[in-house]
């Protein structure tokens, strides 16, 4: 995931390349990493900084910021290395806690010098990278809205959601699934990429379900504060809610008729 908002296509096109790249070359060189858990809140750019390092993301997710604004998302999968093009105002780093190999920069190069054909896409991924961050700061530094939103955490068997509750907040689940439990009977589950908890943060009704976590899960929380500012940043996202709805309205449907 790039950022928050709405992206061109190329630069969609570029970050899917990026990736596959950030794989592969960590394929190459993971043997001379060494596996490690940051504390939430770590500053990342002062810690590469620090230990002349580069870093590939495992699990988690990491802000870059300028100032407030949020510019882009790294996600699991990403390499971390181009910490010279930030200057003072940026900041990179994640309210939760995340896994990451860390490679000592010198030794890193070393090992991608001795692949020729590794070194070749380290550099494609290098350029890459420039340009998704170039494009990105074009894009939204310039513009008045500035929306963010938290990230959480929730291990096996954690309540997401309560039945009962009063709804502040919805969700998006960026890795993991849960499921959907009424009266503790399981009636659904959600996945990567689903919403859940929207109906009754629209109707502003108590929640009729519990979510309760079935393995690992991230999910992206959306408060009523921030609600409207993402739907300016990102008109796609009113489309996904309704996708999701409809879809909602059909499963009920069948049940129904069934």
């Amino acid at each position: 995931m790039l950022t928050i908002k709405d992206t061109p296509d190329f630069l969609n096109d570029m970050y899917v390349k990026y990736k596959l790249l950030s794989k592969e070359i960590y394929q190459a060189v993971k043997d001379q990493g060494k596996q490690e858990k940051l504390s939430g809140n770590t500053d990342l750019l002062a810690y590469i900084q620090n230990n002349n390092s580069c870093v590939y993301l495992m699990d988690g997710y990491w802000k870059l910021n300028h100032g407030s604004r949020l510019i882009r998302l790294y996600s699991n999968s990403d390499l971390v290395f181009s910490i010279n093009s930030f200057a003072k105002e940026w900041t990179l780093n994640s309210e939760q806690a995340t896994c990451v190999t860390v490679f000592d920069k010198n030794t890193f190069l070393t090992s991608l010098k001795a692949k020729f054909s590794i070194l070749e896409k380290w550099a494609i991924l290098q350029d890459l990278e420039n340009k998704i961050n170039l494009s990105l700061c074009s894009l939204y530094l310039e513009e008045d809205i500035q929306p963010d939103f938290t990230c959480r955490e929730y291990n096996k068997g954690d309540v997401i959601i309560k039945e009962g509750d009063e709804p502040k907040e919805f969700f998006e689940m960026i890795s993991g699934s849960a499921i959907v439990l009424h009266d503790n009977r399981e009636i659904g589950r959600i996945n990567e990429k689903e919403f859940f908890g929207e109906i009754s943060f629209l109707t502003e009704s108590t929640r009729t379900a519990t979510i309760e976590a079935v393995e690992k899960c991230f999910v992206r929380v959306v408060t009523k504060e921030n609600f409207l500012k993402l739907i300016k940043c990102n008109p796609q996202l009113v489309l996904a809610i309704s996708k999701t709805l409809a879809h909602r309205i059909v499963k009920l449907n069948e049940l129904i008729i069934g």
